[in-house]
């Protein structure tokens, strides 16, 4: 992993995309012990990496004006066309900047 995030409780999950079109991933998260997930009022950031420790390619938050990244209690949205992706394989991490906490990463495919 690149980013300075906790990713020891993160969850593997891959992701795809088509390239040039609207990538609307919906993530939702629960705790094992059923105790509450609540990401509201925190900064969530999607980076998106050549490889698992290569050149980050793009940086996504939830505190971006363009809102690409929605929060809502325990249900992340994504709603942006990824332009500056090709058609390949990449590696993706999403964490609470705030807390330094990551919650999932994995390959993010481009078709």
């Amino acid at each position: 992993m690149v980013s300075e995030a906790d990713f020891s409780r993160a969850i593997w999950k891959p992701l795809a995309t088509k390239k040039d079109r609207l990538f609307d991933a919906i993530l939702d998260f629960t705790r094992s012990d059923a105790g509450a997930v609540d990401f509201s009022g925190q900064e969530m950031v999607f980076d998106i990496y050549q490889d698992r420790d290569g050149t980050l390619v793009l940086s996504l938050s939830s505190d971006d004006s363009a809102a690409p990244i929605t929060i809502s209690t325990a249900r992340i949205s994504f709603n942006r066309i990824l332009t500056e992706l090709d058609l390949r394989v990449y590696h993706y991490e999403l964490y609470d900047n705030d807390a330094k906490v990551g919650t999932s990463y994995g390959p993010l495919t481009v078709k």
